[in-house]
């Protein structure tokens, strides 16, 4: 049976393979909502849900693109079982956080395969010890799975090379909307700008794309970042004037 001090372990070893391959923290986040604690109830279930979903989606989404890929070509097996429970995650995360009307096929799909998931782990009624246990196997074979294709990947002198030099570029040039929300709320932090939504701002227009074609140009990271700081900063000065104190 699975515990979540398993999936941590796992977990730390392989942020732990990462960052040392590429040489840096960025490349693998903490994660840092809220654990699944005993007992394995519908509150641990949905937690795990949570964690399983920063997981896969937020901490470390470059390399798991990579990794993913390379279970695509050459562990087929495995990247089926790892998608399934991806979507299932997904699925589940999507329920917990929003509305799913029956008013489309995708909400109809997410909820049949919710369903189904849930007869078959959980039981009925829902026994939610086994809908833990179950997610937690699942979520440990994704581990254990994306820890093989990193293994796959660096184990020739010669492969891990050009493997880590792929994966350095995709860092580079990674850029997703969301990175620049921090970059944005500082700037209006500056101009004392109150109530200010980062999110809704950078959607409000071509932004992103603009930023993107302007990051591009630097040759790291940490100038780049510097960089569109501080073309942001003029952008938030331009559309709302500067901080006049009181």
């Amino acid at each position: 049976m699975s515990n979540f001090e398993s999936i941590s372990d796992l977990t730390i070893e392989l942020a732990a393979n990462i960052r040392n391959g590429f040489g840096g923290k960025e490349v693998f986040q903490e994660i840092t909502v809220p654990h699944p604690v005993p007992p394995k109830d519908e509150l641990y279930f949905c937690r795990l849900v949570a964690w399983g979903y920063v997981f896969i989606n937020e901490a470390f989404p470059v390399a798991e693109k990579l990794l993913t890929g390379i279970l695509r070509s050459s562990f087929p097996e495995q990247f089926s079982l790892n998608n399934k429970t991806k979507n299932i995650i997904n699925y589940l995360r999507t329920q917990q956080s929003h509305n799913l009307p029956p008013t489309s096929r995708e909400n109809e799909k997410k909820i049949r395969d919710i369903a189904i998931w849930h007869a078959k782990n959980s039981g009925d009624p829902i026994d939610w010890g086994k809908g833990c246990d179950a997610l937690l196997v699942e979520l440990v074979k994704i581990i254990q799975n994306l820890t093989a294709a990193w293994e796959f990947a660096t184990e020739d002198d010669g492969d891990r090379e050009l493997f880590l030099e792929s994966f350095k570029l995709a860092i580079r040039n990674d850029w997703p909307p969301y990175y620049f929300d921090e970059l944005i709320n500082t700037s209006a932090a500056k101009i004392g700008l109150i109530g200010f939504d980062a999110a809704a701002f950078r959607g409000s227009g071509k932004y992103v794309e603009q930023w993107r074609g302007l990051v591009a140009v630097f040759e790291d990271r940490e100038s780049a970042t510097e960089a569109i700081s501080r073309v942001i900063d003029m952008e938030l000065e331009r559309t709302f004037g500067t901080h006049k104190p009181h």
